[in-house]
């Protein structure tokens, strides 16, 4: 099994504007430090916003705001987050938008091969202009083929460069130290064209 060090847990939190009220959304990424020194972590988060995340960011629609961005080393089992609020940053495109409990998926293919190292993300917030009956317009599959070779690439920030990985959790050790992180490099990160499903997100009935 790989083991690898020097793994960043980077956490995406937002909310959704949802009939009830604001819904908190959130995308977990794993980073290994392939080239030079760890970053510090502000740095780092900032450099991953632009670089990475906020194409897909521009995807999504406006009623999706980015709130925080978090980082930990997962090396390190005490160690605690470090927190970076945001402005507010919303999503690109205007209203209307489909309901929160759907989403686009963004399954991502390691090195690795098994169930424990495959991975993917749930894009909550889809535009009704990206989406034709139940697939991505054929302009909004271009877009976020765009976005996937970002989540798949490496970032470099000011001191590191970073490689997407997929972590095995049931494999790894990480409550407590010596920590052991079985994980491997995202080698492929597809975009399903059929519009997928959150339904632990799912609104309640409003009457």
């Amino acid at each position: 099994m790989p083991t690898i060090t020097n793994c960043v847990e980077i956490v995406m939190k937002g909310t959704l504007n949802e009939t009830a009220g604001l819904k908190n959304c959130w995308n977990v990424f794993h980073y290994r430090l392939v080239a030079g020194t760890m970053d510090a972590f502000g740095q780092l988060l900032g450099d991953f916003e632009s670089k990475v995340y906020s194409f897909a960011l521009a995807q999504l629609s406006a009623d999706f705001v980015l709130n925080q961005m978090l980082a930990r080393l997962l090396d390190d089992a005490t160690q605690q987050y470090v927190t970076v609020t945001t402005a507010g940053n919303p999503g690109g495109i205007a209203l209307p938008r489909l309901p929160g409990d759907l989403a686009i998926v963004t399954p991502m293919q390691a090195a690795q091969r098994g169930k424990q190292y495959r991975g993917r993300k749930h894009w909550r917030g889809v535009p009704s202009a990206s989406v034709l009956k139940d697939e991505l317009t054929a302009g909004a599959e271009t877009a976020w083929l765009a976005v996937a070779v970002k989540l798949q690439g490496q970032f470099t920030s000011v001191t590191g460069t970073y490689q997407p990985c997929v972590v095995a959790k049931t494999l790894s050790q990480l409550k407590s130290n010596p920590t052991t992180i079985i994980a491997s490099d995202v080698t492929s990160v597809l975009v399903n064209k059929t519009i997928g499903t959150f339904r632990r997100s799912k609104e309640k009935t409003q009457r």
